[in-house]
């Protein structure tokens, strides 16, 4: 809507109309978004789904999208229909649709879901482990925790500046306010958050209120005062929500700026020792493996995979047919497996084009420059997303598709 020039603001004031259709008496009778509706909510009222250009290539998707509207509460909450026909209309769900080839998906969806598959684990072959030792890793010390950080963090009304708006609660009005209702308020509200290293007086929150660093959008009679309710309802419920975005917004700051600070190297033995899932294998018979999913019916791949299974030296050459894979003998561990069309699943994941193309084109450069990096080692691993090696930087959360170490003598 903003790409057409129409404005679009967030309402922290009013409150949520989405929460409000799931109220007996809602007025709220018809939702419209874009694939806002797939998941993340539950209401016992939906009756009629319109569908526009929806249901192509999304076969999960199609799935959740109809759970909303065949979940029933059913007499006694037994979530069941009754059968009886005089109500039979009530516990129907009507699909209506425009350009939607929803339903070929819904039923593909299902008979999908009810498709056998055929597991294989995929040895793997760890590489280059007495080099482990002085392979560095940069990764979060897991040992310092923000929140039980011995420095306790006070708010500052000019540290940090939040999104501004058009207007501030006047000085004279936050003198009206119930600051020992605000106050505590406020602490529950640390408490509930567990920002236990935390500490402010009732007057830091006055200031802050008093100062620069925010401003609300509100209508420009909301901050008159006309009866004492207004006060309490409108100004003091105005304040507790500024004070908590504000709150909210500061200590993620100091957080990451926390984290951002306490990134140190570890060799992989000792990182192997903390746990983390560098290689994000499951490990079988205490060794690691891939898990490839194959449909049942495909017997020949799954009896051409099988044979590999057995043939680790089979496996660590390249191929882009059965098993797709690439051979790159400075990488941590051997096969590294591609994502196929053929292959249901792989876990942990296979790679994409984009990182295929970078371990080729990383092959082809070394290759090209043996001279030049005579004097390097070079040593690669692919990262396991969200599982991984992962850090805070100042301005966001990172983990890297690759792990690269190159070391020159005694500088890494």
């Amino acid at each position: 809507m903003e790409e057409i020039g129409i404005p679009v603001n967030q309402d922290a004031i009013s409150s949520s109309l989405f929460e409000d259709i799931k109220k007996d008496g809602s007025k709220i009778n018809t939702l419209i978004g874009v694939k806002k509706f797939i998941e993340g909510w539950d209401t016992w009222r939906v009756s009629s789904m319109g569908l526009l250009n929806i249901g192509k290539g999304q076969r999960p998707q199609i799935i959740q999208l109809f759970g909303r509207g065949v979940r029933l509460k059913g007499k006694d909450i037994t979530l069941k229909r009754s059968g009886k026909e005089e109500i039979k209309h009530l516990e129907t769900l009507n699909i209506f649709s425009i350009k939607a080839d929803y339903l070929n998906k819904f039923l593909e969806a299902i008979r999908k879901e009810e498709v056998e598959f055929e597991e294989i684990e995929i040895p793997v072959k760890l590489q280059h482990k007495e080099k482990w030792e002085n392979l560095q890793i940069i990764w979060q010390d897991k040992n310092k925790k923000f929140e039980k950080d011995e420095k306790e963090q006070s708010i500052k009304a000019k540290q940090i500046k939040t999104n501004t708006y058009k207007q501030k609660i006047p000085q004279d009005i936050l003198e009206l306010l119930d600051w020992e209702k605000i106050y505590i308020d406020i602490c529950n509200f640390k408490i509930e958050r567990s920002y236990w290293n935390l500490v402010f007086e009732k007057n830091d929150l006055k200031k802050l209120l008093n100062s620069n660093v925010y401003e609300i959008k509100v209508p420009q009679d909301l901050l008159a005062i006309k009866s004492k309710e207004d006060l309490v309802k409108k100004i003091e419920d105005i304040a507790l929500l500024v004070l908590k975005k504000y709150i909210d917004t500061y200590y993620r700051k100091q957080a990451k700026h926390f984290e951002t600070e306490n990134i140190s190297c570890y060799p992989i033995p000792k990182l192997e020792q903390l746990q983390l899932p560098l290689f994000g294998f499951e490990k079988s018979k205490r060794k690691p493996t891939y898990k490839v999913k194959i449909k049942k019916d495909n017997k020949k791949l799954i009896q051409d995979i099988q044979n590999l299974e057995n043939n680790l030296n089979e496996l660590l050459k390249e191929e882009d047919k059965i098993l797709p894979r690439i051979y790159f003998d400075k990488h941590l561990y051997l096969p590294i497996l591609i994502q196929s069309k053929n292959i249901e699943n792989i876990k942990p994941a296979g790679l994409v084009k984009s990182e295929k193309d970078f371990i080729l084109k990383l092959k082809q450069y070394l290759s090209s420059n043996t001279k030049k990096l005579e004097n390097y080692e070079i040593y690669l691993l692919r990262n396991s997303p969200k599982s991984g090696v992962g850090f805070q930087l100042e301005w966001h959360g990172f983990y890297p598709d690759f792990i690269m170490s190159v070391k020159k003598q005694t500088i890494r």
